[in-house]
Formats: C-alpha cells, sequence, structure tokens
C-alpha cells in the first residue's frame, strides 16, 4: 500500500500515464518490473537522464545512468532502441543521433562488450547509430543519445553534478 506501488497500479491500470519520483531509484525500478512488467522484448529496465547541452536546449538523453551496472552488448542495444524512442517521443526529433559512451571514439576503443554493441548497432536501419562518443562530448549536442550501461553512466551523472557544485562554489567565494 505504499504510494509508490499505488501510482504503479494507477498506471498499470491506465488511471495514470507516467510516475515522477525523488525516492529510492532502486525502489522505483523494483516496483516498476513488478507491477507493471517489462516491455516485451527488453530485458532489463534502465535508468534515463537528461543531461544538460550547449545550444539549441534540447538536452541529451543519457541511458542507462545506474539501474544496470554490468550488461551485455544485447542490452546496450536494447537501451539504444529505448533511447532513440524516447527521445523522439519527448522531443519530436524523427531520427535521433545515437552514439555508445566510451573512452576513444576510434573503433578499437571501449570495451568488448561496447565494441560488439557498436558492431550490431551500426547494423541496424532502426537506429541512427553515429559511434562512440567521449564524456567530454555529453554537453557538446553532438548526438541525442548516449548510450552506456549503468556502472559508466552513473559516474557520470555524479561526475557532472560535482562539476556544477564546483563551479558554483567557486563563483560564490
Amino acid at each position: 500500500n505504499s504510494s509508490l506501488c499505488i501510482a504503479y497500479q494507477l498506471v498499470q491500470t491506465g488511471r495514470a500515464g507516467s510516475i515522477i519520483s525523488s525516492g529510492n531509484s532502486g525502489a522505483m525500478m523494483a516496483a516498476g518490473r513488478l507491477i507493471c512488467g517489462l516491455i516485451p522484448g527488453i530485458d532489463r529496465p534502465a535508468i534515463t537522464t537528461l543531461m544538460p547541452t550547449v545550444g539549441d536546449g534540447k538536452p541529451t538523453v543519457v541511458i542507462d545512468s545506474g539501474a544496470n551496472v554490468d550488461c551485455h552488448a544485447q542490452n546496450l542495444i536494447q537501451f539504444a532502441i529505448m533511447g532513440s524512442v524516447y527521445c523522439s517521443s519527448l522531443f519530436g526529433v524523427e531520427r535521433p543521433r545515437v552514439a555508445l559512451l566510451s573512452n576513444g571514439t576510434e573503433p578499437s576503443k571501449g570495451t568488448d562488450v561496447v565494441r560488439s554493441a557498436s558492431m550490431f548497432l551500426g547494423k541496424m536501419e532502426s537506429v541512427n547509430y553515429i559511434g562512440y562518443v567521449e564524456g567530454r562530448d555529453v554537453p557538446s549536442g553532438k548526438t541525442d543519445v548516449i548510450v552506456c550501461d549503468g556502472f559508466v553512466g552513473n559516474v557520470l551523472l555524479k561526475s557532472m553534478e560535482g562539476c556544477v557544485r564546483l563551479v558554483f562554489e567557486q563563483i560564490l567565494h
């Protein structure tokens, strides 16, 4: 009877369209998966974060930013599809540019999992895959969707939060 479970039950019955919470993300993921289930063909849910960018003001969709610390290539491919659909739905981007977050832009960079996902995404017509981006590219607007596992995505998110805090503290002191 928690408010979180009741909210998911409202979504499941169609009486609500979505849920927003500032609570525990793990509890959100668990309740959502247990009550609403997963989209057919999706093995794992992912957390999406909207990162600010320079330019037109449209943020970059980062998926996964904390739900799955250990992923297989198939999970990253599914995240790319989910992130692309989400970006299209939210911002009206017809064919969002999708990139994998890696430690360089060369095809030889990244883990075995990232390189394998890149190989498959490069062959998929349904995803507008543009290759790798690095962490410094996140706010650049080079891509609409950035795909990574939850470990890397959470480190990215927390690092950006720390940088923002540092800048504000330096300005105020």
